[in-house]
């Protein structure tokens, strides 16, 4: 629906038009760059799996994303709806097992988070310098605010000896359904396995968040 009424609004003779301005130099430098997203946001992962003791090819690694695309683009849901996939492609192909798999994707998906609080961040200071206006003060006040909140949120989440993701669903009432209450200690072992790599892999942490920087970065060229 969002889709339709964006194209509604924008109108198909217009961008039929900013589609025919395009340059040959324009698409192909374009592609190079996605390609070139794509290839961080590979070798992130890995750097992930491999800190976790999991040294798999790159190639087996690019195809389970792949696959994972496939899903996340037939998909409302984009950043999420096949990350399930690329546990399981992963599994089949490495026999990495399921949960360990997921517990990666879901810390390479976190670092991309930080990196972009860390960019929400230096765009704030940037508001501040450029904004002219008490209302531009007051974007970049809230931008700050936001931010270092996350940032204390997740902080103490990954210190903290309680598991969130478990006691979130015990406060929802959702391990009242069968296939979660069945899965519970999954989920205890999964959140575990992130809160490890975040707080007991410095290195890797620190990689993985220049390389989510670099990867943001790319995608705003």
């Amino acid at each position: 629906l969002f889709l339709i009424y964006a194209l509604k609004r924008a109108g198909l003779e217009n961008i039929g038009k900013a589609i025919g301005e395009l340059t040959t130099l324009g698409v192909f430098l374009s592609l190079l760059i996605y390609l070139l997203i794509f290839c961080i946001g590979t070798i992130k992962w890995s750097l992930v799996l491999r800190s976790e003791g999991y040294k798999i090819p790159l190639l087996k690694i690019i195809s389970a994303k792949l696959s994972g695309f496939t899903v996340s683009y037939v998909t409302p849901f984009f950043y999420i709806g096949g990350e399930g996939v690329r546990a399981y492609v992963l599994k089949k192909q490495t026999n990495t097992p399921f949960g360990k798999g997921l517990a990666s994707i879901i810390s390479d998906k976190i670092l991309t988070l930080i990196a972009c609080g860390i960019l929400f961040i230096l765009g704030a200071f940037l508001l501040v310098f450029n904004a002219n206006s008490f209302k531009g003060y007051l974007v970049a006040a809230l931008m700050f605010l936001m931010s270092f909140s996350g940032f204390i949120f997740f902080y103490s989440m990954i210190k903290g000896k309680k598991k969130f993701f478990v006691g979130l669903l015990k406060i929802l009432g959702l391990t009242r359904i069968r296939y979660l209450k069945r899965n519970e200690e999954k989920i205890h072992q999964i959140e575990e396995e992130v809160q490890t790599f975040f707080r007991d892999r410095p290195k890797q942490l620190t990689l993985g968040i220049i390389l989510g920087c670099i990867k943001i970065f790319l995608s705003l060229v």
